[in-house]
């Protein structure tokens, strides 16, 4: 599922124009224009209608087209992901430059936190399969709170029949429902259960949210802490 990962092109295309903006602000501070707060607010203001806008114009083109259903309420649960998924991967770079001396040292750390995220996202390590000393990982970065949200958001009460294949936690899963009957399929709920290992569930759904909206609000407060704190550019 691609959608994930343009929380991750709003991370890096976000660096080049906070460094700019950052470093402007530095000397508009020194000549005591404003302070630090005006621009965390005014950079809110600004971005949050734009992150609102490029969501919905990305869910029209994407979300038709992939032929999800065609419920409102799930439509506007996925736009919804995508939105709080833009939102926190874009103030996590504006964080990441905050505290860090340039964009190149930005990116560094940018790098690490977009490949912890994809890893631990449940995707390419199925949640019961994550080794136990990196369960943190599983809990701590966005990945699998985005994903959870917009898989279980379309496929929640989906009763779409699919053909296990043989071997895969999914064929497992449909063999102890069925027993011994020749034939017996599951639907795609189910499926999404057996993957992932009974982890993804639609009760979660608001607590991913949450969480999600929760780390948008602590990268504004740890970027103003910066603002407040580093100045990179004093001599």
């Amino acid at each position: 599922l691609p959608n994930p990962k343009i929380g991750v092109t709003a991370l890096n295309t976000i660096l080049p124009v906070f460094e700019v903006e950052r470093n402007m602000f530095y000397r508009h501070r020194a000549a005591r224009m404003y302070k630090e707060i005006t621009l965390i607010s005014a950079i809110a203001v600004a971005e949050i209608p734009f992150l609102m806008i490029s969501s919905m114009i990305f869910c029209v083109c994407w979300y038709f087209m992939a032929r999800f259903s065609l419920d409102a309420g799930s439509f506007f649960l996925y736009y919804l992901f995508i939105f709080l998924n833009n939102a926190a991967f874009a103030f996590v770079g504006q964080m990441l430059i905050s505290l860090t001396k340039n964009q190149t040292a930005a990116q560094g750390f940018g790098a690490m936190f977009n490949g912890m995220s994809s890893l631990f996202s449940g995707v390419l390590l199925q949640p019961q399969s994550i080794p136990a000393f990196w369960k943190f990982a599983y809990w701590l970065f966005p990945g699998h709170y985005v994903l959870e949200g917009l898989l279980t958001s379309q496929y929640h009460n989906d009763n779409t029949p699919i053909e296990p294949t043989h071997g895969s936690p999914y064929w497992k899963f449909v063999e102890e429902q069925c027993g011994d009957q020749s034939g017996c399929t599951g639907t795609a709920e189910d499926f999404i259960f057996a993957t992932f290992g009974g982890n993804f569930r639609f009760s979660h759904l608001w607590y991913d949210a949450l969480y999600l909206l929760g780390l948008s609000l602590a990268a504004r407060v740890i970027s103003l802490w910066a603002l407040i704190k580093l100045d990179y550019l004093a001599k």
